[in-house]
C-alpha cells in the first residue's frame, strides 16, 4: 500500500523513497522489501507479472492527459528487484512506458527467475 508520484517532467513514477514523491509518507513498504534484501528476492520475482494497480501514478508529460499511467504491482516490483540486485531486467521504452505496460511482465520475470536460479547458492555477495 504505497502512494508515489514522479518527481520530474519527463520522468518516471519510482516507488523507492529517494526517488518518488509520495503523499502519504511514513514507511514505504518498497524500502521495506530493498531492506530485507535476499530473503524477499523469491517473493518478488514471483510478483513481477502481478497485473493489479497499485496507488501509483506517472506520466509522460504532465499536460498530456493520454500519458498518464497507474503502475501495476509487476512495475513495483521490477524497480525493487532491481534496486535488490543490481540486475536489469526491463528497460523503458518512452517516457510514459512500463514494464507491464510494454507487455514485457513474463520476459522479466524469465529473465529474473534466471537469475535467481544462477545466483541464489552464492548468496548477497554476488550483488556487490
Amino acid at each position: 500500500d504505497h502512494d508515489a508520484s514522479q518527481m520530474l517532467h519527463p520522468g518516471e513514477c519510482r516507488v523507492l523513497h529517494w526517488q518518488s514523491w509520495s503523499r502519504a509518507g511514513g514507511d514505504n513498504p518498497a524500502d521495506a522489501l530493498v531492506s530485507i534484501g535476499w530473503p524477499a528476492v523469491p517473493i518478488v520475482i514471483e510478483h513481477l507479472d502481478d497485473m493489479a494497480p497499485t496507488r501509483c501514478m506517472g506520466c509522460g508529460r504532465h499536460f498530456a492527459p493520454e500519458s498518464y499511467y497507474v503502475l501495476r504491482v509487476g512495475d513495483a516490483c521490477q524497480q525493487v528487484f532491481e534496486a535488490m540486485t543490481g540486475v536489469s531486467i526491463y528497460k523503458r521504452t518512452s517516457t510514459d512506458a512500463t514494464m507491464v505496460r510494454d507487455g514485457k511482465a513474463k520476459e522479466a520475470k524469465s529473465l529474473a527467475q534466471q537469475w535467481w536460479h544462477d545466483n541464489r547458492a552464492k548468496g548477497e555477495r554476488t550483488t556487490e
